[in-house]
């Protein structure tokens, strides 16, 4: 950073002192226009001027543009001349000049200092700048009054789009790295960055787009995904910076409090942060590993929870855990990155998540089987469980343009003791103790030379996985169930690539070798015959090689991949076809056709029946049962930051056969052996199927007004052959989705954020016995934040769930939580009211392919809390 920053100083020095020759970049109806803007007293050049250029006819705006940081500007006219240049800048006098023609070189400009006095004058700085394929968005233009972190800023930029667990999306695709001051200490780890960074410590987000985080491949693999980076205001940088908030309130005894202890300087990065509360509020989210994209290819494997037993009652309500969670939840999260050299950095990550958690509900299932017959099975459910995950990762990186170097290790566990009692037909306990140990290691080397490159990666995960259930009866005591159950999982990923680059054509060729290995040992005595065990294994070798050419000139970029594998034996091609055409700095459209081949995993490969959860048993076939799929898409963006506006759609479709789904089986029985409460799942029934989905996003803000509209909407309709009970059964599901959303101010007094999601699920069976279900639910929510006094607001937070529950049935939930903060020299203090309807319970309907199901969710009540948050 400091050698490009020395190379931008030397290049604006060189350019105010003489005139640099440049060729005309022309076409029919633009010209670019080129040159330097720089202070008449000292030479140097002056940042953010207004670079506009008009017709001299018309007198109308045909481009402009803001000067850079070293007073450089590249603007496009978009008709032929002679133009009317004007050049302004705060504290200067205008600058205005004809151009009858193309200058055909970079103009040099000087401004001369104007000095004047203005009473009472608000300095406005443009909102949004864009240079190149970086779009500048300045924090202030967005944020406000009641924005707790810079996330709430991210989710109004033109694009960007925060889904509920915390990654962010930019034009409907994963960002691929996420700096603070140009530094990448949290790879996918961002949302403790944007879940807790103050948003007034920001004083730009910036967008790279087509950004590759990799610069050894730069020149040979484009990227279609983008970066985002967080300029800090001067006043954060290089000092210990501290910031968090506590609170207490009623009933019985709440808390809730955070502390983030940051720092940021060149050599050395380091972001710490502690949270607590038992208020019902996540915060495992804060701590979640993100996909990013394109640079898949520097992350580990990704690894996720597997339960291989389960207790009943774990599932989260649409209002979201908050209203509905009881818990005691506690993390630590200490993030450093040290800069060994120019080059070479030094990343440490530890983590540890402590969470106590409980939740009651009821549920009323309704299975509908292949020979039509309808079953209903009823329960309610008190759960209880305590989680804790510790984590280690340790990443040295050297990135250049002239090779790029990783090894990084992860270690990580899972350690969770759960309990639940229900209620229904009979009495009973169940009981699940889960482990989880992982370890990681990615190795990546990439080496340019001259038109070629060399890429060699390895990347490894293992993971053993103890598990067991056990399951009685309060009425006897003395009988009760066990499943012992244990997974080991081996898997490596290991490439080797040549890619050699003739102009606008790229090559590239790639062979590997994929290894999977599983091993699954069970024990139970769920049984009239003593206790089973069994042991199962399974083993995936890919071996492959895989051409590649791309082509990349003008906008237009096409991908060509064919894949040939021998997966256990068995050849296969994969093709992956990927076209896109930027049609002008603002319009783009992409597709493509991509196939692909899995295969089942052990966790479906059952060498002796086990029992999941008290009900649900499992066994299956001891041979590998694969699934293929075909898919096709379109794809659409219009993106206008100096509009402040953003247009994408996406449709595709997908075609599916020989997937490994199970059928539902109700069996009845008098022993305690629970058959009478089994559901039983056999796998691997060949079935098949297509899907047709659609998306449409739009988003506006205005300059001039305060006011940001968007809207949301997706489809998608899907039939299937499957099995239920031996018969063969089709069948349709349909989902409908929209959600428009509008940010407004009033009066400079209030901010209003309006948003009102809508969404339709349809089944159907089109074979048998005819059945029929419609599910709808609507939740509108107003977000207000007032203004009272210049230390005073008051947020309010409305919302409605207006629930389906038979045709034509809603059930109507409304919610309310306010929210006083006053503002005092170095923080605020603040005191909230939520749940203020008291809303004791939750009830809504969801349809599944084979089933209809009622939840009752108990809520908590109404609460208090007052408390103060600080900085400094």
């Amino acid at each position: 950073m400091i050698t490009v920053s020395a190379m931008i100083l030397l290049y604006g020095t060189v350019v105010a002192q003489e005139t640099v020759k440049t060729t005309m970049v022309t076409t029919p109806t633009s010209f670019i226009i080129k040159g330097i803007v720089l202070n008449m007293e000292d030479g140097k050049g002056i940042s953010n001027a207004r670079v506009t250029i008009k017709d001299t006819l018309t007198a109308k705006v045909i481009g402009y543009t803001f000067t850079n940081e070293t007073g450089g500007f590249s603007v496009t006219a978009r008709s032929a001349p002679p133009w009317a240049l004007d050049i302004s800048s705060l504290g200067f006098k205008p600058f205005k000049q004809t151009l009858n023609s193309h200058p055909g070189k970079d103009l040099t400009i000087y401004l001369e200092s104007s000095q004047i006095v203005l009473n009472e004058v608000n300095i406005v700085a443009p909102k949004v700048s864009v240079k190149g394929d970086t779009l500048n968005y300045l924090t202030g233009g967005f944020l406000k009054e009641g924005d707790v972190s810079i996330e709430d800023v991210l989710k109004r930029l033109p694009g960007v789009e925060v889904a509920d667990g915390g990654q962010i999306l930019y034009n409907n695709k994963p960002i691929n790295a996420f700096y603070i001051d140009g530094k990448n200490m949290l790879d996918g780890r961002y949302s403790i960055a944007t879940k807790n960074l103050p948003p007034d410590i920001v004083s730009m987000v910036q967008i790279f787009e087509n950004h590759q985080p990799v610069k050894a491949l730069k020149d040979f693999v484009p990227s279609e995904n983008s970066a985002i980076n967080l300029k800090l205001d001067p006043k954060a940088k290089a000092r210990w910076v501290a910031a968090g908030d506590i609170a207490a309130g009623v009933p019985d005894y709440l808390w809730d409090g955070r502390l983030l202890l940051f720092r940021f300087s060149p050599d050395m990065q380091s972001m710490n942060t502690l949270r607590s509360n038992n208020r019902g509020k996540e915060i495992a989210a804060d701590l979640k590993i993100h996909t990013l994209g394109a640079a898949a290819q520097t992350q580990l494997l990704k690894s996720e929870d597997v339960n291989l037993v389960n207790v009943t009652g774990v599932s989260m309500p649409a209002v979201g855990d908050e209203r509905a969670l009881f818990n005691k939840s506690g993390y630590v999260s200490a993030n450093t990155l040290f800069n060994t050299s120019e080059s070479t950095e030094v990343s440490l990550k530890i983590g540890y998540i402590y969470e106590e958690k409980e939740r009651e509900q009821q549920e009323w299932t309704e299975y509908i089987l292949g020979d039509g017959v309808k079953r209903l099975m009823g329960e309610s459910s008190s759960f209880s469980g305590i989680i804790n995950r510790p984590d280690l990762d340790l990443t040295v990186k050297a990135n250049t343009s002239k090779y790029f170097l990783q090894n990084r290790v992860n270690l990580k566990g899972r350690f969770e003791n759960n309990h639940t009692a229900i209620s229904g037909t009979r009495e009973l306990q169940s009981k699940a103790t889960l482990r989880q140990y992982e370890a990681s290691e990615i190795i990546t080397w990439i080496k340019p030379m001259n038109r070629s490159l060399i890429k060699l990666s390895s990347n490894t995960y293992l993971s053993q996985m103890p598990q067991t259930l056990v399951v009685w009866d309060d009425a006897v005591p003395q009988k009760s169930v066990f499943q012992d159950v244990s997974l080991f999982q081996l898997l490596s990923v290991n490439n080797l690539s040549y890619t050699r680059r003739a102009g606008s054509i790229t090559a590239e060729l790639s062979a590997g070798a994929n290894i999977r290995y599983q091993e699954l040992e069970t024990a139970s005595d769920i049984s009239q015959d003593g206790v089973t065990t069994g042991v199962g294994s399974l083993s995936l070798t890919d071996l492959y090689i895989s051409p590649a050419i791309g082509y990349d000139k003008d906008g237009k970029r096409v991908n060509l991949t064919f894949p040939l594998k021998i997966q256990n034996g068995a050849l296969r091609l994969a093709p992956d076809i990927n076209l896109r055409y930027r049609i002008s700095s603002f319009w783009e459209g992409s597709g493509g056709y991509r196939s692909s081949n899995r295969f089942s995993e052990i966790t479906s490969v059952e060498p002796v029946r086990r029992m999941v959860s008290y009900r649900t048993f499992e066994e299956g076939a001891g041979s590998l049962a694969e699934s293929r799929d075909n898919i096709v898409f379109l794809r659409g963006v219009y993106n206008n930051p100096l509009k402040l506006i953003n247009l994408s759609g996406t449709v595709s479709y997908h075609k599916f056969k020989n997937q490994t789904l199970p059928y539902v089986d109700y069996m009845e029985g008098e022993s305690f052996n629970m058959e009478d409460f089994i559901l039983r799942g056999d796998f691997f029934e060949k079935n098949s199927g297509k899907s047709l989905s659609s998306t449409l996003s739009l988003s506006k803000s205005f300059f001039d007004t305060p006011l940001l509209i968007g809207v949301k909407t997706s489809f998608s309709f899907t039939e299937s052959n499957l099995v239920q009970q031996g018969v063969f059964t089709k069948m349709r599901l349909n989902r409908y989705s929209i959600v428009p959303t509008v940010e407004f101010s009033l009066f400079s007094t209030a901010d209003v954020e309006l948003t009102a999601p809508f969404l339709l699920q349809q089944r159907e069976s089109l074979s048998g016995i005819a059945s029929w279900s419609s599910l709808a639910s609507f939740s509108p929510t107003a977000k207000i934040n007032i203004k009272l006094t210049e230390q005073t607001s008051l947020a309010i937070n409305s919302a409605l769930y207006f629930n389906e529950m038979t045709k034509g049935v809603f059930y109507l939930y409304p919610f309310t939580d306010i929210k006083c903060r006053v503002k005092i020299k170095k923080g605020e203090i603040f005191a909230e009211l939520t749940n203020l309807f008291n809303n004791r319970e939750f009830r809504y309907k969801f349809a599944g392919e084979l089933s209809v199901t009622e939840r009752f969710y108990k809520l908590r009540s109404t609460a208090f809390m007052a408390g103060i948050s600080f900085s400094f």
